[in-house]
């Protein structure tokens, strides 16, 4: 019987298991195109989620393109929670203002006494509301809070009695309960420091 084996080299594999190979190797290589082409595809597609923006990109494309979606929503729900907080306090402002609940109160002074009219105008200068009563007292003293006492042996004038030959007195003076009551307080801060001051001062020596 004749070796076969002695006419072909050992070192080398027999040309059927050579044409095996080349069989497995061409079937295994679009095996590992595909592989490739696919990581090629996930990373592009990674690319393009951050150059463009999220909605152009689906789960589909990128594993991780869902989990990224869902945190955008997040804090895009974030967001609106508190822009939605915002609002929720802005009404609740609003609604302490129409019940008359907030410290900060407008006043309308159009159709107010003079007395209304200068307890509102007091912390514009300083004075607490406990100086009212010296000022009261003062300004009864006065000119019985009218608007056009008038002193027949001075050129004093209005609710404060300002000196309209001396001081140089603001626009609408001569008619406006506000306008009087607003300088005689501040002429009182200047002159006295207080309400009070004043009243003291007056009752002492008949003039203030």
């Amino acid at each position: 019987m004749v070796d076969l084996k002695k006419f072909f080299p050992q070192h080398r594999a027999s040309t059927i298991h050579q044409a095996g190979r080349r069989l497995s190797d061409f079937m295994r290589r679009p095996l590992m195109q595909a592989k490739v082409a696919g990581a090629a595809s996930a990373l592009a597609v990674a690319a393009g989620m951050l150059a463009s923006p999220p909605a152009a990109v689906t789960a589909s494309e990128a594993p991780e393109s869902g989990r990224i979606l869902t945190v955008l929503d997040h804090l895009q729900d974030r967001d609106v929670a508190s822009r939605a907080g915002d609002r929720a306090k802005k009404a609740a402002v609003q609604a302490k203002t129409r019940t008359g609940k907030v410290v900060r109160r407008v006043e309308n002074l159009k159709n107010a006494g003079p007395k209304q009219i200068a307890r509102a105008l007091m912390p514009e200068f300083g004075f607490p509301q406990s100086q009212f009563g010296c000022l009261d007292k003062l300004y009864v003293s006065e000119s019985n809070w009218r608007v056009d006492a008038d002193n027949p042996t001075s050129s004093a004038y209005g609710i404060p009695q300002a000196l309209t030959q001396l001081h140089d007195l603001p626009h609408g003076y001569m008619t406006n309960p506000e306008v009087q009551i607003r300088w005689g307080l501040g002429y009182i801060k200047r002159r006295y420091g207080n309400p009070c001051v004043a009243w003291q001062f007056k009752a002492a020596n008949n003039w203030y």
